[in-house]
């Protein structure tokens, strides 16, 4: 084994003076005496797997707000415009009267709500006295009773009632007068609505001008509850009933 080294380093030797470059060491290329040949072994560094997963930050849970489960009623004239069908809704309201003694008058608030496309306005108000409601009556009953359509009744006069009314004052007004205006309001209100219902009377130009003109109409003929005049004639009328009514009476005692 010794003669099989030194042979090996004679012929390096030779090798290095050829080449003419500094011989190395032999202590860098042999092993120390002793050492065993077994050629050093590199360790292995492992190679680290990159992470390819993405780190992801949780985001932040996004607040719910609670929903309340219960619904708000809803009015019936809602309900109607939501849905889509035809909806028209009159009130009559605000009864004042109109100056003083026998030429004095009762005015109405006349409000309307509705959804029907061939009105102005969904919402509107005008002001309309008595008479105007029983002249409108009176060209509906004469435009189209004839065709067979029913037409509501118009509410009822009362001269006893529009005397009440008339020679009172809103100071002193009694609470006859009072009962008196508040169903004529609830009558007329009534007659409204069940105008109103029928597709073609609501269409009539009549109608929409009395519910939407926003202007006093033109006084109606032959639709004055009482008048000056009226109220004359009513007292000749009671008078010569009256006399009628009354007999002579002897007295026998003295």
């Amino acid at each position: 084994m010794l003669s099989k080294l030194i042979r090996m380093n004679i012929i390096f030797t030779t090798m290095c003076l050829e080449t003419s470059e500094p011989p190395v060491p032999t202590s860098s290329i042999l092993p120390p005496m002793g050492a065993p040949l077994t050629p050093p072994v590199a360790s292995v560094t492992p190679a680290v797997t990159p992470n390819l997963t993405p780190s992801v930050t949780p985001a932040a849970p996004t607040p719910i707000t609670p929903v309340s489960t219960i619904r708000q009623p809803q009015s019936p004239e809602q309900l109607e415009i939501e849905s889509g069908d035809d909806f028209i809704e009159i009130q009559v309201s605000d009864p004042q009267k109109i100056g003083e003694g026998m030429s004095s008058y009762m005015a109405y608030k006349v409000t309307t709500k509705t959804n029907i496309s061939y009105f102005r306005k969904t919402h509107w108000s005008v002001t309309r006295r008595f008479s105007d409601f029983l002249g409108l009556h009176g060209k509906l009953v004469e435009k189209h009773l004839h065709n067979g359509r029913i037409i509501p009744p118009a509410p009822e006069k009362s001269a006893i009632g529009t005397t009440k009314i008339k020679l009172g004052s809103e100071k002193t007004s009694e609470s006859g007068a009072q009962d008196f205006i508040e169903k004529r309001r609830a009558s007329l209100e009534r007659y409204m609505n069940r105008t109103c219902t029928h597709p073609t009377l609501r269409a009539d130009p009549d109608f929409r001008e009395f519910i939407e003109l926003d202007a006093e109409l033109p006084k109606a003929t032959q639709t004055s509850a009482l008048s000056s005049a009226g109220v004359l004639r009513l007292f000749n009328r009671v008078g010569e009933t009256v006399n009628k009514m009354t007999f002579k009476m002897d007295e026998s005692d003295q």
